[in-house]
């Protein structure tokens, strides 16, 4: 009996974890939520008929089953909490009362936002994450299988500067090379999970790191998509930013805090949002719109062109780190061939 619960709430969480994780599986849950709500299915029935589908993914189904039980006790968004990201979940709740469906469409469109960023990014990191590790290992076994053969037929002294120094890197290499890489790789494994949860000062100092660069490029378009969205819907500014900073992250957080802080003092909106996060163009774009009195009008415009700009600067960071990369690993290959030429070529001329 205990074995059956306790394998219940594994599956119960690793379908959470699948939900909350998976931005294309909510956003196209949430339009389906929408659209049958704009033809005024009630939320209950909708689950119903959700919870039947035969097309659903299995975690969209047991959030459907696990929401159709919730809804009785405590509410869509209540029983959302842990399923959802704070920024969907936020203007979940607040049209939750009244204009639901457009909650669910503003919920499909942040969760899309999220889908496109990832999808970039991965696009993005694959080709010079394979380039490291994949050129590292050749550059670490290549120099030694070439060179080590040649120490038997050829004096170390009589060999050129040049093929020395390959030979010296090669063992390093031998030594070295795996825990390099390895080294690399805790790198980017412990800079990954510090993204969203390191916060301050000392933060703010490595922002240029590849990884806190390329969170802040992917997180900025959802935090100002999720703000919007709220602003949209009639709440305050302030409120909007509340609501949004309680489910948060630490890193963006503490954003979301400085910028409450910053209205509190009576900033303007480009001022008050101006803490980092988001690009100078954007910042811009909502300093003309809140002159010209179309702040909310134009939520979505000012999202989409965000977006339009997160994309294009995730595109670039990943290029560069890729050129990067590829500059570094062609100028030590080129090197280690000219060192193994050299030793082959000075072996051949000690024969004749």
């Amino acid at each position: 009996m205990l074995m059956s619960v306790w394998i219940e709430q594994v599956i119960d969480f690793l379908h959470r974890q699948r939900f909350r994780s998976s931005a294309s599986i909510r956003a196209r849950f949430w339009m389906r939520l929408a659209s049958l709500s704009r033809s005024d299915v009630p939320i209950a029935a909708a689950l119903d008929f959700l919870c039947e589908s035969k097309v659903e993914k299995s975690a969209s189904l047991h959030f459907a089953r696990h929401q159709r039980t919730a809804i009785r006790s405590h509410g869509f968004s209540s029983g959302a909490i842990g399923w959802v990201p704070q920024e969907e979940l936020a203007i979940i709740q607040i049209t939750q009362e009244g204009r639901i469906e457009e909650g669910f469409e503003q919920a499909a469109r942040m969760a899309t936002v999220r889908s496109k960023l990832r999808t970039t990014l991965i696009s993005g990191l694959t080709y010079p994450l394979l380039l490291l590790f994949g050129g590292g290992l050749v550059i670490t076994l290549l120099p030694g299988q070439a060179l080590s053969s040649m120490t038997a037929v050829l004096d170390q002294s009589k060999w050129p500067a040049v093929s020395v120094s390959v030979l010296e890197f090669s063992n390093f290499l031998s030594n070295w090379g795996i825990a390099i890489l390895t080294g690399i790789a805790l790198l980017l494994i412990v800079s990954i999970w510090a993204a969203p949860r390191w916060a301050g000062s000392v933060r703010e100092k490595f922002e240029w790191f590849p990884p806190f660069a390329l969170y802040r490029q992917f997180s900025g378009p959802e935090i100002l998509s999720a703000l919007l969205a709220l602003m949209q819907a009639g709440v305050q500014r302030i409120k909007a930013l509340k609501q949004l900073e309680s489910g948060l992250p630490k890193y963006l957080a503490s954003h979301v805090q400085k910028m409450r802080s910053n209205l509190y003092r009576g900033e303007s909106v480009d001022q008050a949002l101006d803490t980092g996060l988001f690009s100078p163009e954007t910042l811009d774009t909502l300093r003309i719109y809140e002159r010209i009195g179309d702040f909310a009008v134009h939520a979505e415009r000012i999202a989409d062109e965000d977006l339009e700009r997160a994309l294009q600067n995730l595109n670039r960071i990943t290029k560069t780190f890729a050129s990067v990369l590829l500059l570094g690993i062609g100028a030590i290959a080129i090197w280690i061939y000219i060192g193994i030429a050299r030793v082959v070529f000075t072996l051949q001329q000690s024969t004749f």
